[in-house]
Parts: structure tokens; sequence; C-alpha cells
């Protein structure tokens, strides 16, 4: 009888070592299946997180899907991808960068079943594998499905195409930068010239979003070509004195003035020429529109006080034509304005448009020059430097002098825009023809004289504007009969006031 009880409980034991062996074979089994993921037929690649997830739950990336219906999985998944598609993605080569978004790069994921692959773990199958599910959950940590996240190739080319713009460059020498002292320079480096290659740089993106990007903000370093810059330190360290400069002042009253003088001298400070290169005004400064900054200034066309984009910006060609003229550079281009203007003698200004006129000059020294410009309490000044080779004992100045003139006409003008009761009076000017000359003493003794231009500017009409807008037609008439007649008492009668309104000085354009 013992012997019976013990082949028993040998059996038993026997038994219950079968049981763990199948088990533990079966868990095995179940591991390797999900491994290659061809339970259900899915593509998904499971991982297990022990510590900083839910350890009886299951994930889909960073979602616990564990008690989600599939509605609710597929929003929470919907809403990471949305994400995701707002990351930054930065761009770089050679030392330069652009950014963009994931979405951008149409970003997207491959395993379209993962939500019915995460809900479906320990839901389907035999009852053994659905044991072993559950029982891997609770003693091994959480099941993570990744996501196989994809980029649409036609849109990172779209991508690379917009980018690339920003990244470009041509190769840049060494420059100059001012210190504070306003005496000595600072030699930035050389910068590579950078030239993307496009389709191994979306090829190298696709690769990275693909295979190594998980979320958050990332970087690419695209295929580039990248040409060196040629050294010019020691070029650029000739530049050590003020070879002219040129200083004018303005009404910082008047604001859209003083925005368009101070945005147009921040354009041209700092620009380096090297010897033989030339300057543009309309190219450095760029458009005067309201894009890029500038504000309606007052200015004078046609008997009429309007605001135009840009006014004031030919005070800062002006001065700059100054300091040009006492550096002594040979001038390419430059145009006088129409009138007369207030801040510069005749023949010492040059006026820029961004459709036809241009200020132009060249390095014409053996050195690099520099371009300092500022405005400071209400004046604009440029100062241009380089390698000194004059002469000390010789100088030069400037005069101008006036050839002809040609006395204006007084107007009487009716400006069906303008509130009746008004009455602008617009001084007038004579028109001038001028020359500039160039004087050159040795020792502070005059030696010589060179014509370096010829200026003609048109008369401006003394005008009187009545306005008339909302008067009556019988106000209107007797108003255009004055005018007919140019007659001030007569407009002002017909006004019916005995006072000018307003007295306007022409603006310099």
């Amino acid at each position: 009888m013992r012997n019976q009880k013990r082949r028993k409980l040998i059996a038993v034991i026997a038994i219950i070592l079968i049981v763990l062996m199948v088990l533990s074979l079966a868990l095995a089994v179940v591991r390797a299946e999900d491994a290659v993921s061809d339970s259900e037929g899915m593509d998904t690649a499971i991982t297990v997180q022990k510590e900083t997830r839910d350890k009886n739950a299951v994930y889909i990336e960073n979602i616990d899907v564990t008690n989600m219906s599939q509605t609710q999985a597929e929003i929470a998944l919907r809403d990471h991808m949305e994400k995701l598609s707002q990351d930054t993605i930065v761009l770089t080569a050679g030392g330069r960068s652009a950014e963009t978004t994931a979405g951008a790069l149409g970003l997207d994921y491959s395993n379209k079943g993962v939500v019915d692959e995460a809900l479906s773990i320990g839901k389907k199958g035999n009852v053994l594998k659905r044991f072993l599910a559950d029982r891997e959950i609770s003693t091994e940590g959480p099941i993570v499905l990744d996501l196989n996240l994809t980029v649409d190739r036609a849109k990172v080319t779209e991508v690379i195409r917009e980018k690339k713009d920003e990244i470009n460059s041509a190769p840049k020498p060494n420059s100059l930068l001012l210190n504070e002292d306003g005496k000595t320079f600072t030699l930035t480096k050389t910068e590579d010239g950078v030239q993307i290659n496009e389709a191994e740089s979306v090829s190298k993106v696709v690769s990275y979003m693909e295979k190594d990007w998980h979320g958050g903000k990332g970087g690419v370093t695209l295929d580039a070509q990248l040409t060196g810059a040629e050294n010019t330190e020691e070029a650029l360290k000739q530049v050590t004195n003020v070879l002219g400069e040129g200083t004018t002042q303005f009404d910082t009253s008047n604001e859209g003035r003083q925005t368009n003088i101070t945005l147009a001298t921040s354009h041209i400070n700092g620009t380096v020429l090297y010897p033989g290169e030339e300057f543009s005004s309309v190219y450095t400064i760029g458009p005067t529109t309201e894009e890029y900054g500038f504000m309606p200034g007052a200015s004078y066309a046609e008997n009429r006080i309007v605001e135009t984009y840009g006014g004031g910006v030919c005070q800062v060609t002006s001065t700059l034509y100054r300091a040009v003229l006492e550096s002594e550079l040979e001038v390419t281009e430059r145009h006088n304005h129409t009138m007369l203007i207030h801040y510069a003698e005749p023949g010492m200004d040059a006026t820029m448009s961004d459709e036809a006129l241009d200020f132009r000059f060249l390095n014409s020294t053996d050195a690099p020059i520099y371009i300092e410009g500022f405005v400071e309490d209400g004046s604009v000044t440029f100062r241009i430097y380089g390698h000194e080779t004059r002469d000390p004992k010789r100088s030069i100045s400037f005069e101008s002098r006036e050839i002809s003139r040609s006395d204006y006409d007084t107007v009487y003008l009716v400006d069906e825009n303008e509130d009746f009761g008004t009455l602008q009076e617009i001084t007038g000017e004579d028109g001038v023809q001028a020359e500039l000359w160039k004087i050159i003493s040795i020792k502070g003794e005059a030696d010589s004289e060179e014509k370096v231009n010829t200026s003609m500017y048109s008369p401006m009409n003394h005008a009187y504007i009545a306005g008339v807008r909302g008067a009556s037609a019988d106000t209107v008439a007797a108003i255009y009969s004055a005018a007919t007649q140019q007659s001030v008492g007569l407009l002002l009668d017909a006004i019916g006031t005995g006072t000018m309104a307003q007295t306007i000085e022409v603006p310099d354009d």
C-alpha cells in the first residue's frame, strides 16, 4: 500500500513537471511568434518596457490602449501623429541651416493595422496562447508596439528645393567689423560656399526619418559640396584710415522719414568692397516698400505734397555721395534731384529710385574699403575707411557754382480730394543750373581744380491749393473762378476766411 502511494506521488510530480515544461515551451513559442510578427498577419515590432510604463498594459508607442475601444485608440493614435507632425527637423550643411517640420516631409506610418494588433493581444488565439500573453504582461512588463514611421519622398524633395536657397551660398572671404572705439576693426572668419546635392540629400532625409527618428526635434546633415573661401586677412589689415566722410541733417519730427533714413543706412553700414568691386545703392538698400519695413514719407510731385514709401532714402545716398567724393572714389552712376533740396548744395546730391535711377561707385583704390553708416541726433553720417596713399601735403575741397537760374511761377489749384475750407500754400523755389568743382590744394594753397559734375534743377512752383470736398456747387464754382483769375484774395473770399489755412515748406525727397 505504501509503495502504491509512493508511485502515485511520483506520477503527480512527473505530471506537474511535464506541464511546467510544456508551459515554458509554449511561452517561448509565443515570444518567437511575436518577434517575427506573424501573429494575426501583423508586422509591428513588439518591445517590453519594465519600469517607465504601467506593467499591466499594452502600448502603441507611448499610448496606453489597454482599456480603449477601437475608436478611442484610433483617435489617440491620430492625435499622436498630429503632434509628431509639428516636431521641428533641422536641415544643415556647411554650417548653415534651415528648419522644417515632420509634417511638411509627409510623415505617416506603414503598419496601419497596429490598433487591431494592440487590441487583440490576450484576446485572440487558443486558450493557452491568451493565457500566456496575459502572463507575459503581468510578469515581464507592458508590451509596446512601435510605429513604422514613413515620409513622402516627393514632399521631402519639395522641402529640399524650398530650403536650399536658405542654405546654398557662395564662399565668403574674411570681412570686417568696426569696433566700438570707431578706429579699429575685428576680422571675421571665412565661410565656405555651400551647394546642396538634391538627390543625395533627399535620400538622407528619408533614411533618417524612417530609421532613426522617433519624435522630438531632429536634425539631418544634408549631402552638399563645399567650396573654400579665399583668405583675405592680409588685404583687410590695410584698412586703417578714414578716406572720406559726409554728414547731413534731417527733421526728426517726421517719423516716416526718420525710419526710412535709419533703415536704408543700416543696410549700407558694414559694406566691404575689394579693389575693383562696384557699389550699387539700389541693390544694397533693396526695395523701399512696406514689405521691407519702409514707411510713407512726404514728397513733392506736380505741385502736390504726396506720401510715397521710402521718402528720405535719397538723403542717405546723397550723404554717401559726399563721403565718396571726399574719398576720391570713381563714381559710375549719379543723378541729381529734379528740384533743389535743402540738405545739400547743388551738385552735392545723388538721388535713386527702385525702378530706374541708381547711385553707384567703384572701389578704385588698391586696398579694400569699409563703409560705416549711422544715424544720431537728427543727422546721418557715412565714413569710408581704407588704405590712405594720398600725399599728406595735398588736400581737397568742393565748391558748387551756379551757372544760371530760372524763376518759379505761382499757380492756383483746386483739389477735389481736400476738404472745403483748406487753403495750402507751398513755398516755391527757383530752378538752378550748377557745376560742382573739386579744388586741389598743396600745403593749403590752391593748386588746381577739376569739374566733378553739372546738375540741372527745375523750378518748384509756388502753389496755392484750395480744397472743395463737401462744398456746395455754387461755392465750388466760385473757387474755380478765383483759381482761374489767379487771386489769393478771391480764393479766401470764396472759401469764406480771411487767413491762410496752412503754409507748407516743400519737403526734401
